[in-house]
């Protein structure tokens, strides 16, 4: 099928790490006009990792918030980077920060 790798070729693009984990970078992501952005679990992806430049400067767990965007994330990890985005992902999903590659 066209448009499909194999996880040894998604490893040599950088896309998933060697325990098989998806892989995006911080700078990629496209926070909405509060500097957030929520990311969903659909695939029920059991880790994340996530490399960055970027010091987390706070995290923990939502009580109550509605995102710019109409998103309810009460319940939802966070983590707040240096540059002032904050990641709101799932609590059945595993962050994991590493280095961003330069």
């Amino acid at each position: 099928m066209r448009g499909r790798t194999t996880g040894e070729e998604d490893r040599e693009r950088g896309w998933a790490r060697d325990d098989g984990s998806l892989v995006l970078a911080l700078s990629d992501l496209i926070a909405d006009r509060d500097g957030e952005v929520v990311l969903f679990n659909d695939s029920r992806l059991p880790v994340l990792t996530l490399e960055t430049d970027q010091r987390p400067v706070a995290r923990g767990v939502v009580e109550a918030h509605v995102t710019a965007s109409g998103v309810d994330v009460a319940g939802y990890n966070y983590v707040t980077f240096g540059n002032g985005l904050t990641l709101y992902y799932p609590r059945d999903m595993q962050l994991v920060l590493v280095s961003e590659r330069g």
